[in-house]
């Protein structure tokens, strides 16, 4: 339950850094740091996998709880202004 309480407190984060990211620089931009995110978070969920029960827990939680979200909300920010901009 606790997951799922900081889930939904880092996902706005993403939505609000990827909107900045978005509006700053450019939807690209946005969306190449999104990607970035998503594959720290691949990386680091990976790597944990491989791991012991304990020593695991050290890379895949900041996979699932941070980067995960973050990059999904930046994704989806960013999809939504590159739409946006196409559709003018």
């Amino acid at each position: 339950m606790i997951v799922l309480s900081i889930v939904l407190v880092t996902l706005p984060i993403g939505v609000v850094l990827g909107g900045i990211l978005a509006r700053v620089v450019s939807a690209k931009a946005a969306l190449w740091g999104a990607v970035l995110l998503l594959v720290v978070a691949a990386v680091l969920w990976g790597y944990g996998a491989t791991l012991e029960e304990m020593d695991a827990l050290d890379y895949t939680m900041p996979a699932l709880i941070l980067f995960l979200p973050i990059g999904l909300g930046m994704a989806l920010v960013a999809l939504l202004a590159i739409w946006g901009q196409r559709r003018r």
